[in-house]
């Protein structure tokens, strides 16, 4: 399971998660097959795809998804 797979189920969520996965859901240029750490917090650092998301966040978000949603 990609990580953008993963956040899906989070949109409905009123907390952080959700708030992430909203924003990955309407970013149409947000790469669907991520799946390595790594690569998915650069996606988010480069140019400016932080906008109003907080870092913090993003890396929990990465750390829960790298421990429950990555293995599926």
């Amino acid at each position: 399971m990609s990580f953008y797979e993963y956040m899906q189920i989070y949109i409905g969520d009123d907390t952080p998660l959700g708030d992430l996965a909203r924003c990955i859901h309407v970013d149409s240029q947000f790469p669907k097959e991520l799946h390595n750490s790594d690569e998915i917090l650069a996606w988010f650092r480069e140019g400016s795809r932080l906008g109003q998301l907080n870092l913090a966040d993003i890396k929990r978000a990465i750390a829960i998804y790298t421990q429950f949603g990555a293995a599926k």
